[in-house]
């Protein structure tokens, strides 16, 4: 009997030692597994972020993004900024060949595409705000052809008639943000996209930019009357300030150009070379569908026995009525002077039906038949040479434009088609 408990007493022990030191391995086992899922799980995840890149990163709040500018997230291409800026994780806006430019307030004025004098890698690009109120361009985006420039404007007001300047080099000398990327010399295009992505700008060299001088560095002015293009007078131009200065066009040249030759040419000014439709802006500047086709079609600027007898006659192109309330009648001499002929309050309530005209007559002059439907004050009036009118609407933006070089008394100046064929000299034929 002893024996026998003496036995289940070692077998106890033995199985009780046994079983501490299955235990003590099956613990020592398992915690070197736990430690290898763990080790392999974290190479896992350090192997998927070191292969990824980053998309773009979020300001903490938008006044990291002030008085910078910044290019798009590139489908997580990693897109390289400037030193200044901010990431934005806007889409790039796309440009479809054949959309027309709005051409609204804000546009470009000024283009060094060929660099300064001391370096031609000081590039830059002058946008203007034509209008008469401040714009937010906030959001905004400027591209070139392939994309390589593509840049979006953070929080940046532009007040009436002000300069700023995109700058590919830090050293460039203006209001201005910098950007990356280079202009070529040929084969470009330079885009204005707003926040919708709607094109409100363009410029091509296709293949050769339509001004500027990559010898001389003259850089490619524009002309704010007729949004043609021209060569500065000065090398270096004006970066973020007035141009240099337009040349005239000459009705009397377009008249003799169109007359042989149906298809828009070019005329010659100077040295300068500018698209006969250029005489008169791209319309489609308003601010609705309704406002958006007021193209100005005819002007008289008098005649032998009545100097006051003076109209311009504008026409809605669309099937829509347009409200004008609001909308002005400015005119312009060949020096950049700006004067209002016509001001918005003479504009009050009307509105244009669709496919119809508006004949303007000045007051102490134009008594013929048809009637002036708006007439501007007798001490206004308009000049025989070198002189223009644009209508602006209500946000102050250009709607269309016409400058002419001479209009011979007893004639008018009108587009030779309807609603946006090139200006001629022509027999006056208002509302006709």
């Amino acid at each position: 009997m002893r024996v026998q408990l003496l036995v289940f007493i070692i077998g106890g022990l033995l199985f009780i030692s046994g079983a501490y030191f299955w235990i003590a391995n099956f613990h020592s086992s398992n915690q070197g597994g736990a430690q290898t899922i763990v080790k392999n799980l974290r190479d896992r995840i350090l192997q998927t972020f070191n292969g990824s890149r980053l998309a773009a990163e979020i300001p903490l709040d938008e006044s990291s993004n002030q008085g910078s500018l910044s290019q798009k997230s590139r489908g997580g291409e990693g897109s390289a900024q400037s030193a200044k800026t901010s990431a934005v994780t806007k889409e790039i806006c796309e440009f479809h060949a054949g959309t027309p430019a709005l051409r609204t307030s804000v546009i470009f004025s000024e283009i060094a595409w060929m660099g300064e004098e001391k370096d031609s890698t000081r590039e830059w690009v002058e946008l203007t705000n034509t209008g008469s109120s401040s714009v937010s361009i906030k959001d905004f985006e400027v591209a070139d052809k392939d994309n390589q420039i593509n840049v979006v404007f953070p929080n940046v007001t532009l007040g009436a008639h002000e300069y700023y300047l995109m700058a590919r080099s830090s050293e460039t000398v203006g209001n201005r943000i910098t950007y990356n990327g280079n202009l070529k010399n040929s084969d470009e295009a330079l885009r204005l996209f707003d926040s919708h992505c709607a094109l409100l700008d363009e410029v091509s060299a296709a293949p050769a930019w339509p001004a500027g001088d990559s010898r001389t560095k003259a850089t490619m002015e524009r002309n704010p009357i007729d949004f043609s293009w021209y060569s500065s007078k000065d090398p270096g131009g004006t970066p973020g300030k007035e141009n240099s200065g337009a040349p005239i066009i000459s009705a009397q040249t377009i008249s003799e150009s169109t007359s042989s030759n149906s298809q828009p040419s070019s005329t010659s000014a100077g040295t300068n070379t500018i698209n006969n439709q250029g005489v008169s802006t791209t319309p489609n500047a308003g601010t609705s569908q309704s406002a958006s086709l007021i193209y100005i079609t005819e002007v008289m600027v008098g005649r032998t026995d009545n100097a006051g007898h003076e109209f311009i006659e504008l026409y809605n192109a669309s099937d829509l009525p347009a409200d004008l309330t609001g909308w002005s009648i400015k005119k312009k001499t060949s020096t950049g002077s700006e004067s209002t002929l016509v001001s918005s309050k003479n504009f009050e309530g009307k509105v244009m039906p669709g496919e119809s005209y508006l004949l303007l007559g000045h007051s102490g002059g134009y008594n013929s038949s048809p009637p002036a439907d708006i007439s501007w004050p007798a001490s206004y009036t308009l000049a025989y040479t070198k002189n223009g009118v644009s209508i602006l609407n209500n946000e102050g933006a250009i709607v269309d434009s016409v400058f002419w070089d001479d209009i011979p008394k007893d004639q008018s100046f009108a587009r030779n088609s309807l609603p946006n064929g090139p200006f001629q000299v022509s027999t006056p034929s208002p509302k006709n």
